[in-house]
């Protein structure tokens, strides 16, 4: 009976001097957007800093560099994000 209860003491103490939420990967979050020039370094830094304040976390900044093109790839599944109204630039062309 005392080598089961030594057991248990040592499991516990295990589990509260490395808990599994130690050893697990921060959860990813893909943030897509398509700033440039001094927003972008911002958005960059915005998540630089999160991402040196918490690991449960990891914030990758994906730049899609054009607003058109970023309408484009929401409007059909996620229509609730696809705000853009603006008319196309004259001579603006997507297949280029």
């Amino acid at each position: 009976m005392k080598k089961g209860r030594w057991a248990l003491v040592v499991a516990m103490l295990v589990l509260v001097l490395f808990p599994v939420s130690a050893l697990a990967e921060p959860i990813v979050v893909n943030w897509w957007h398509a700033h440039g020039g001094r927003l972008g370094e911002k958005v960059n830094a915005i998540a630089e800093g999160f991402n040196g304040q918490q690991n449960d976390f990891k914030v990758n900044v994906v730049n899609l560099r054009d607003w058109f093109v970023t309408s484009e790839i929401f409007s059909d599944r996620y229509p609730m994000l696809s705000w853009v109204s603006a008319p196309r630039p004259y001579g603006f062309n997507s297949s280029a």
